[in-house]
């Protein structure tokens, strides 16, 4: 594996920063763990494309359960200063369903909180039914542990005219304190 993108995942690093990434292995293509080293400051950052949400309160939710239980794994397997888990988590956390619930536990259980909650964002995710109607919801999150709350300046999303994606940017401004 060569870092490079797939199923719409990709991480973009700048050659001059490229020396203090390392790309971490993992199995599923759903996933994109690094880990990056600047200051002496260690982030593990694992950027996500977690399965569709089928809305239903039963429903089997495998490969989800795949993708967090890998998730758990590169955290023990990896020393690290600050965790960061970004992406599209196809996640919208005012549904009741299994999926949503599968990951609000996953962050109970990690000790993640989601930047929206201090930084709220108006969308991630935009599309047009087949009826002509927009749509506009939230299902890109940035995590982080509960005790790194408090380094983060800013977040948000970037809605430009020239962001062809469905989704939007999404960004956080960190503290570089350790």
């Amino acid at each position: 594996d060569k870092g490079r993108p797939r199923g719409g995942l990709s991480i973009i690093i700048p050659k001059i920063f490229r020396k203090f990434v390392k790309i971490l292995k993992c199995d599923s293509w759903r996933l994109q763990p690094i880990l990056m080293n600047i200051n002496n400051v260690r982030y593990l950052i694992i950027n996500t494309y977690f399965p569709v949400d089928s809305q239903g309160a039963n429903d089997e939710c495998h490969e989800l359960e795949e993708c967090l239980s890998q998730i758990k794994a590169i955290i023990n397997l990896n020393d690290f200063d600050k965790f960061y888990l970004i992406g599209d988590q196809n996640c919208e956390f005012s549904r009741n369903s299994r999926h949503v619930n599968l990951i609000r536990q996953f962050m109970d259980d990690t000790q993640l909180f989601d930047l929206w909650q201090n930084h709220p964002v108006d969308f991630t995710y935009s599309f047009e039914s087949e009826n002509g109607r927009s749509s506009y919801i939230i299902l890109d999150h940035i995590l982080t542990l509960k005790r790194s709350e408090s380094e983060i300046t800013e977040a948000g999303v970037i809605h430009h005219v020239r962001n062809l994606s469905d989704h939007e940017v999404s960004y956080a401004k960190i503290k570089s304190t350790k």
